[in-house]
């Protein structure tokens, strides 16, 4: 064979240049684990995001991983059954794993009332769809979303934006580019030039205009419209994005009387506020219609014009209809990520994740007579803030030192006879080289200062 690896019907395989075996164990297809360097990644962008968060004033929360299903429908309908996890339980009652982190935060804000508006909540975590897998894409998978719950709508569409636009720019992810819309004006639109089709099934081939091309888009708007000199306005309109001046000329040149509503006043003041509040390079964008059983007026994408294969990073807009189907007529804005998404445009763009090393020692002994010593010193070190790692293998000195080199701690506390014999412990350091005995307490003192 021309592999070392040869896998037995057993589930075994067996390495023989490394000799060893082990067993391989599938998980279900679209799934994954998340790997110690990946979960490092991940943990990173959730540190980001909980201090932008708390800077602007949200409460971080985690709703229910399992929703009731009927809870779901009143988001997305019964047919989102086809696109979700969907169980019974040994109760018979219809559940659903969440698919997103709003209809949780939605329900939570309905259900609570006595909450003081506005309110403002950040979540971070994981999601479940039942999407065909691909490329950056799982059927589990990490999500951040923040929601402003009863505010004005413009006032809190245009923090969510800037707040999108903050928080990727903490991630040094350059050219970063906000294209905003309103599927309230489309909908004006369409409906008067193209009478003869429902506005909801144009907007859904406007909304695939990035996987199938705008003159696929043309073809099949065509196709189920009668007004063809009508539909060339209509491509003409979602052909290109516009800065905040071109648009209102764009809208005047297809019907002036669209320009003079609150719709799209309302859509030009939340890119005034979040220009404001100091989000860089939106431009307007008819063909940005995104969440089609979701949102309901101002919609926007954040995407880097570095990479523009990767699409939108970040999506929202106002979805004040779900918390009025959930028994609660207020307004709802808000925004959601996708973190793995994210870390594929940060690899793309060359933005490294530093790999934070370890910030205490590790306690190596010559002999395992001197493993209590060990252990009673790294209890004290613990319990006094000192990050520290003892090695449970019981191996040689030289491979606990090649392990905790490897592991990439600059410091190791080495124990022989001579230091617990003394009660103290030699400091090396890998950098330098330089060795020195010290007592714990001096120890203590020395890593309290770095």
């Amino acid at each position: 064979m021309n592999t070392p690896w040869n896998v037995f019907r057993s589930g075994f395989v067996f390495n023989r240049k490394l000799r060893w075996r082990t067993v391989r164990l599938r998980i279900p297809r679209g799934l994954r684990d998340v790997e110690p360097e990946e979960y490092r990644r991940i943990s990173y962008l959730y540190r980001k995001f909980e201090e932008r968060a708390r800077e602007y004033g949200y409460s971080l929360m985690e709703p229910s991983t399992i929703e009731l299903f009927e809870t779901v429908c009143k988001k997305s309908g019964p047919d989102i059954k086809n696109e979700i996890y969907v169980f019974r339980d040994k109760s018979g009652r219809e559940l659903a794993l969440r698919f997103d982190l709003t209809v949780g935060l939605t329900r939570y804000v309905v259900s609570n009332p006595q909450l003081a508006l506005p309110v403002k909540l950040a979540a971070f975590s994981v999601m479940w769809r039942y999407d065909e897998p691909q490329f950056g894409r799982y059927r589990c998978f990490y999500q951040w979303d923040v929601e402003i719950f009863g505010a004005d709508q413009v006032m809190a569409g245009g923090e969510v934006v800037d707040f999108s636009y903050k928080y990727l720019n903490s991630l040094k992810i350059k050219d970063i580019e906000i294209r905003i819309s309103s599927r309230r004006i489309m909908d004006r639109i369409i409906t008067k030039f193209l009478p003869s089709i429902n506005p909801t099934e144009v907007m859904r081939i406007i909304d695939k205009r990035d996987k199938i091309g705008l003159e696929r888009v043309k073809e099949l708007i065509k196709a189920e419209a009668k007004e063809e000199k009508r539909v060339e306005k209509l491509i003409e309109l979602i052909s290109r994005p516009y800065s905040v001046d071109e648009a209102e000329k764009a809208v005047k040149k297809i019907d002036p009387e669209i320009a003079e509503t609150d719709e799209f006043r309302n859509m030009m003041r939340t890119a005034i506020v979040a220009e404001s509040l100091g989000a860089k390079n939106i431009l307007i964008d008819f063909s940005v219609v995104r969440g089609l059983d979701y949102y309901d007026d101002v919609v926007f994408e954040v995407m880097s014009r570095s990479v523009p294969e990767v699409g939108a990073i970040v999506g929202g807009g106002s979805f004040s209809t779900l918390p009025r189907a959930l028994g609660r007529d207020i307004t709802a804005f808000g925004a959601a990520g996708g973190v793995e998404r994210t870390l594929i445009a940060m690899e793309k763009l060359g933005i490294n994740i530093p790999a934070p090393s370890p910030t205490g020692l590790f306690i190596a002994y010559v002999d395992k007579q001197f493993l209590s010593y060990a252990l009673r010193a790294a209890s004290r070190l613990r319990s006094s803030g000192v990050p520290c790692e003892v090695d449970l293998t019981g191996r040689k000195m030289d491979r606990q030192l090649k392990y905790a080199e490897k592991r990439g701690y600059r410091y190791v506390g080495i124990i022989g006879a001579h230091e617990a014999e003394r009660g103290t412990i030699s400091l090396k350091d890998f950098v330098t080289g330089e060795q020195v005995e010290l007592t714990l307490d001096a120890l203590l003192r020395e890593f309290s200062q770095k």
